[in-house]
């Protein structure tokens, strides 16, 4: 049987109540929000740069990212950007759309 980890959190306190284990069900429970905190992902957190570049680090662990990660390569996280023209600090859309309404 398969569930989701919201089905699987409810019928763990449900059988764990039975057996009155309750520090067991809450490691268990614990390791499961984890992991749906880690499908679910997160934004980068944002580091504007002093002396050279700004950079982004994943807010679970902290590890320097790159642009083109999807996942975080150390903890494994989602990373959720706003969208890469935001990132790449280049306002060519945003010219070309100018552009387009100004002779169009």
């Amino acid at each position: 049987m398969m569930c989701g980890i919201d089905e699987a959190i409810k019928e763990i306190r449900k059988v764990y109540s039975m057996y009155m284990m309750p520090e067991n069900a809450e490691q268990i429970i614990n390791r499961l929000e984890y992991h749906r905190a880690q499908a679910e992902g997160m934004k980068p957190k944002y580091h504007p740069g002093e002396v050279l570049k700004d950079y982004y680090t994943c807010r679970n662990c902290g590890y320097h990212l790159k642009v083109e990660y999807d996942y975080c390569p150390h903890c494994g996280y989602m990373i959720r950007w706003d969208s890469t023209r935001c990132l790449t600090g280049l306002p060519l859309v945003d010219m070309a759309e100018k552009e387009e309404k100004t002779n169009g």
